[in-house]
C-alpha cells in the first residue's frame, strides 16, 4: 500500500482526517499526544459511531492509534511529502453537541499545536520516538 502511495508522488499528506478528529463532545476529542509512544501503551479512543446510532450499534468501533503522528511524520519523510497535520481547535461536532471551547479557554488547544510543531521539528530524539531522524520534519502548515 505504501508503494502504491509512493508511486503517486504526493506533494503532501494530511493527517488526521475529519472523522478522526471530530467528537460529540470536546472531552472525547482526538488528541495527538495519545498517538505517540509505544503502541501497546496508547489509549484507545471510543468513536462516536459506538453511541450515536442506537438503531445500528457498533460496540467495537474504537481507534487504536496504531498509526499515530510519529508514524505519519515517518511516512511523510519516506515519501518526501510535506506533512499537513490537522488538529482539533476547540470544536466538537456541530451535528452532535456543537460544543465550542470559549475564547478564554483556547490556550490548551494553542499549546497543543505548538507542542506538535516542536515534536515534528525537534532536532533531537522526541518523547516516544527515540529513533527519530535527527534533522526533524519541516512543517509549513498546521
Amino acid at each position: 500500500m505504501v508503494q502504491m502511495l509512493d508511486d503517486l508522488k504526493p506533494g503532501f499528506l494530511r493527517f488526521a482526517r475529519r472523522l478522526h478528529r471530530r467528537s460529540s463532545v470536546l472531552e472525547r476529542r482526538y488528541q495527538w499526544k495519545k498517538t505517540i509512544g509505544p503502541i501497546e501503551d496508547r489509549q484507545r479512543l471510543i468513536k462516536p459511531l459506538n453511541y450515536e446510532f442506537l438503531h445500528r450499534p457498533t460496540p467495537d468501533y474504537f481507534q487504536s492509534f496504531g498509526l499515530g503522528f510519529f508514524e505519519f511524520f515517518q511516512l511523510c519523510d519516506d515519501l518526501q511529502a510535506e506533512p499537513l497535520p490537522i488538529l482539533n481547535c476547540g470544536m466538537a461536532c456541530q451535528f452532535n453537541s456543537g460544543e465550542l471551547a470559549p475564547l478564554d479557554q483556547l490556550d490548551p488547544y494553542i499549546q497543543d499545536a505548538l507542542d506538535l510543531i516542536e515534536f515534528a521539528t525537534a532536532r533531537s530524539p522526541r518523547r516516544g520516538a527515540p529513533n527519530a531522524p535527527p534533522s526533524g520534519i519541516p512543517l509549513r502548515s498546521t
